[in-house]
Order: structure tokens, then sequence, then C-alpha cells
């Protein structure tokens, strides 16, 4: 069980620090591109056509590696009133509870998102054309990605209480 639980952090830990690499990246590129449009439009009156599409592209990207290290670093928006308030038997339910109701939802993101794009596979994009199986493989990848720090948030033991709850239990 021990190498099991270390097997699975090491992946998790890998994948996180990827995602984050790869995010810092596309939100470089983002940037760079949007630089680029507003040059060749404003300064040469020259437009890319193809700017604006790329970074809705990467966007999508951003958006979904993102959620997904928002999801590992459980940064991700919570109600945590009963965890706080609450008996502590909720917060130890809520531990377990929590990551796998996520994983339920990641799952969602892993099968829908790959059944959209096989049946987009065949469009392509109004000024670049590439598949746009492309972008909206961002939401299978992710979910993909959530459901193993899902599994590594239940291996690891992590408890459900974020820093606001900490701090809200110190005001109470």
């Amino acid at each position: 069980m021990a190498t099991f639980k270390a097997i699975i952090l090491r992946v998790d830990r890998a994948l996180l620090t990827l995602n984050l690499a790869l995010g810092g990246t596309v939100l470089f590129a983002i940037l760079c591109i949007a630089a680029l449009g507003v040059l060749f439009r404003f300064a040469l009156h020259a437009a890319l056509p193809w700017a604006e599409e790329a970074n809705m592209y990467l966007f999508v990207w951003l958006t979904c590696l993102g959620a997904s290290v928002a999801f590992r670093q459980r940064s991700h928006p919570q109600v945590d009133a009963l965890v706080v308030f609450g008996p502590s038997w909720i917060a130890s339910i809520s531990s377990w509870l929590s990551p796998l109701a996520l994983m339920a939802l990641s799952l969602i993101f892993l099968i829908y998102g790959g059944r959209l794009v096989e049946f987009i596979g065949e469009e392509t994009g109004s000024a670049i054309p590439l598949s746009m199986a492309y972008p909206y493989a961002s939401i299978p990848y992710a979910g993909a990605c959530m459901v193993i720090h899902a599994v590594a948030l239940v291996v690891e033991g992590t408890p459900a209480t974020s820093s606001a709850a900490v701090d809200a239990r110190e005001i109470a």
C-alpha cells in the first residue's frame, strides 16, 4: 500500500508540475499573440486574421489547465460553512466525500469531453485550418488530470478544510 501511495503521489506531483509549466507557457503565448495582434493592427495597419482565434483556443486550454491545478491545490471556490461551524465528524466525512464527488464530476468531463472531441473532430476553425478537436481536447485532458488529483487527495487524506475555514474557526 505504501508503494501505491508513493506512486500515486509522485504521478500527481509530476502532473501538477507539468500543468503549471504548460499553463505558464500558454499564458506567455497568449500575451505574445495579443501583443502581436495589437502591433500589427494599430502600428502596421495589417491585422492578423488568426490572432484572435489562436488566443481563443489557447484560453480554452489555459482555463482547463487552471481548473486542474486549482482542483489539486484545493483553491477552487467551495462552500464550507458546515465544515467550519458544524461538528468535527462533518469535516471528516467531507474530507473523503468532497474529492469523491469531484472525481465523479471529473469523470463526466473525461467521458463527455472525449465524446465531444470525437464529434467535433471534422470541424475546423475559420481563420486557422486546425481541427476543433485540439482546443476541445483540453476538456477530457483536464478531466483525466482531476481524476488523478482526486485519487491523490483521497490517498493523501488531505482534509477538506480550506485556509478560509481555518481563519473562520479562529474568529469563531
